[in-house]
């Protein structure tokens, strides 16, 4: 299906409509975030009706995935005694949202609606994190009681940063492509990165300060290699930036020195008094203890460290030992590696590959840093297995087409 010659529709069918889902999904529009993945499950289902198809064909991948999900229901049925199905539905409707929306799609369709998917998911993740930041209270250096759409529930700054981290991935993405993309995409690229910065100031949050610095390695880098246009165009965002701050641009230097995020760095917690620690020793005690509870249990966490690992891997391993982690580390690398034998057995434009790996290293780096699957809702890591599901459809089109 070529995308070029749809008629308008189509256009909508495809790629307005799922975008549509996709922020309002990460956006969590109004606190419903599990109706929204009913409403894309509908979708997905229609999708299929549509293409004169029952199901999505069964991969390696997907019964993975569906596996790893399983055995976390079971696995925190048994040790907290509470039955959550939510990661596991969250996963699947997820991994079918992706692979029905890309279904009928041709290769080269798939490469230019893809990034559009990941800003509107991004865009939403990123929204969320500001609103969340400026419309709540703040109980803590660390943790603040949600209000903005009404459910008043607990959030950690942690989870706020996870969910900015997003929109820095794809700010570098659209820089690659500046000139090819559309004025939305160039907006919400741009507006993603502002909202990201900004909940980093406000939740104080360390972990944002380290993606910010990956960002501008990675822009320096990247623009050395352009040539004069991409150089150019980086020293003006670091002006602009300086400019903001010297200036005291929308209050920028005031709120930087009044955050919490100086204090964590240089003194103290102001909120606690508590000198700030790293996760090493976090980190430290779990390869200390991890040989004695090869099947989980939480032991780690209740008897020894009193508290979360802050690692993906770490803490599905304390809950579910040996399988739950190995299946975990299948699904986060299997992206990576199929964009690696894209660039390394297909002729794809770099604009696009680069920036997909660096977005989903980006994504597996913040899931590496923190508890991402102990979140309120699931989403976080069910748009990672979006991601997932669509570098599949990729990999297999452009397979498959290479072969005829």
């Amino acid at each position: 299906m070529d995308l070029s010659k749809m008629r308008r529709q189509d256009v909508i069918f495809y790629e307005i409509i799922p975008c549509l889902i996709i922020f309002s999904y990460t956006l969590n529009l109004l606190g419903r975030h599990s109706i929204i993945s009913y409403l894309m499950l509908a979708y997905s289902v229609a999708l299929l009706f549509v293409a004169k198809e029952s199901t999505v064909h069964y991969t390696r991948l997907g019964i993975t995935i569906a596996a790893f999900g399983l055995i976390y229901t079971l696995a925190y049925l048994i040790v907290v005694g509470s039955f959550d199905i939510g990661l596991f539905r969250h996963m699947i409707i997820c991994y079918l949202f992706g692979k029905a929306i890309t279904r009928k799609l041709s290769s080269q369709d798939v490469i230019s609606i893809i990034p559009r998917y990941l800003l509107a998911g991004s865009f939403g993740f990123s929204l969320q994190a500001y609103l969340t930041v400026s419309n709540s209270v703040m109980i803590d250096s660390r943790r603040f009681y949600e209000y903005w759409y009404g459910n008043g529930s607990v959030v950690a700054a942690t989870q706020i940063a996870a969910w900015a981290v997003l929109s820095i991935g794809m700010f570098f993405w659209y820089f690659c492509i500046f000139k090819e993309s559309k004025l939305i995409e160039k907006v919400l690229s741009i507006a993603g990165l502002v909202l990201s910065l900004s909940s980093f100031l406000i939740a104080s949050s360390r972990t944002g300060l380290i993606f910010i610095a990956i960002l501008i390695v990675v822009l320096v880098f990247y623009a050395m290699r352009r040539g004069h246009g991409a150089i150019l165009g980086l020293i003006a965002i670091i002006l602009l930036v300086v400019a903001m701050f010297y200036f005291n641009w929308f209050d920028v230097q005031t709120k930087f020195f009044g955050s919490n995020l100086l204090n964590r760095l240089l003194y103290e917690d102001k909120f606690t008094g508590i000198v700030s620690g790293g996760r090493g020793s976090r980190y430290q005690l779990f390869f200390h203890e991890f040989l004695k509870y090869p099947f989980g249990g939480y032991n780690i966490r209740n008897t020894v460290m009193n508290g979360q690992i802050h690692n993906v891997v770490f803490d599905s391993y304390d809950l579910g030992g040996w399988v739950l982690a190995l299946l975990l580390i299948a699904i986060l690398l299997s992206p990576i590696k199929k964009c690696i034998k894209l660039i390394k057995n297909y002729d794809l434009p770099k604009q696009f590959t680069i920036p997909m790996i660096c977005w989903i290293a980006l994504y597996v780096l913040q899931m590496m840093l923190e508890p991402v699957l102990d979140y309120g809702n699931k989403t976080y890591f069910a748009f990672f297995v979006f991601g997932v599901a669509i570098v599949e459809s990729i990999y297999e089109k452009i397979r498959t087409d290479a072969q005829y």
